[in-house]
């Protein structure tokens, strides 16, 4: 007797044992027998058996079976049953390609297929080309207070701001740029103004790599003799965000492979569309701690491979220039 084994035919009648929240699809295409059999022949797939729902769309294809030939003896073809025990929550496909039998044997021939146990569960599918990113944008409106102005809330570093102050009082004035992302806050800049000027603008070419949020702010002799850091002591503040070089507006990606990402095995995430910064990627896992980090080098697209070496949900961060986070992901690490 000659037997061939493997998983290669996936042939199978349907009796389903569990129903699905959403569409459930079988599909078994056509067997094509061409030949006379000059003895018996017997070809039959057992049941699929399903025990579990499904939350997405669940596809089980079997192309065809194609034989050609009379055998001259007894021929059976048989495919166990497909055991499939999980949850999927993105969509789920199996599929088996075509078995082709074109020979006459002279000897009985037995073709089997082992059961196909699947025991996991498919969480996590995201298409290469697909980002799972989420940008976090800088105001771009102007703003306004009493006495200050902008053309915009973002400021690049390398382009420097104009800030416009008008309405002043009689005084001799106080102004500071604070960075408000530390503790304490930081005086970054200051500058001053006449009492006997009470419109003008404040022209700084580049600020200092602290990217977030700052305050420019103003005071008035005799309360205030100096700029300082503490916002409290100012008459008068305004809300700003600066960003890193030539990255406002900035839409970088991020794709995942198209397997789920599993500890101990080597990822490779691939960006685009990064802006001209030396951004920092970083990976904190759910305590906060820092697990991995990798640099752009200025590159616009760029890819990094590592190994988790635990399962787990982390938080992926980019910043583009200083310490502002412009972009982030979760990511999900299976066993």
């Amino acid at each position: 007797m000659r037997r061939l084994s493997g998983i290669c035919l996936f042939a199978f009648g349907a009796a389903l044992q569990a129903l699905a929240q959403v569409p459930l699809e079988i599909k078994s295409p056509p067997l094509a027998y061409r030949g006379t059999a000059a003895t018996p022949l017997e070809i039959s797939a057992p049941a699929l058996v399903y025990r579990e729902s499904d939350a997405s769309p669940l596809g089980v294809s079997a192309p065809a079976l194609v034989y050609r030939g009379p055998p001259s003896a007894p021929l059976a073809i048989t495919a166990p049953s497909l055991v499939f025990r999980g949850n999927t929550l993105q969509p789920f496909g199996i599929e088996a390609p075509a078995l082709v039998f074109r020979s006459a044997v002279l000897s009985p021939l037995m073709i089997s297929t082992p059961s196909l146990i699947y025991r996991d569960a498919a969480k996590s599918h995201v298409e290469p080309s697909t980002s799972v990113l989420e940008i976090i944008d800088v105001p771009t409106d102007p703003v306004s207070s009493t006495y200050l102005s902008l053309d915009s809330a973002a400021v690049d570093t390398d382009q420097g701001m104009t800030l416009t102050y008008s309405g002043l009082p009689a005084e001799r004035g106080y102004g500071g740029l604070i960075f408000m992302d530390e503790t304490p806050p930081r005086l970054a800049a200051w500058f001053y103004t006449a009492a006997n000027r009470p419109e003008g603008k404040f022209e700084r070419g580049r600020l200092p790599p602290l990217t977030g949020n700052w305050k420019a702010c103003i005071g008035f002799a005799p309360l205030m003799n100096r700029a300082v850091a503490d916002v409290s002591q100012y008459a008068d503040c305004l809300d700003f965000v600066v960003a890193g070089p030539s990255s406002i507006g900035a839409q970088p990606t991020l794709a995942l492979p198209d397997t789920p990402l599993k500890a101990g095995h080597d990822v490779t995430l691939t960006f685009g569309s990064l802006p001209p910064a030396n951004c920092a990627i970083s990976i904190y896992d759910t305590t906060g701690t820092l697990v991995a980090s990798h640099y752009t080098n200025r590159k616009p697209d760029d890819s990094w491979t590592l190994r988790f070496s635990e399962s787990g949900t982390y938080e992926l961060t980019i910043t583009y220039h200083g310490s502002a986070v412009r972009a982030r992901a979760k990511l999900e690490v299976f066993p």
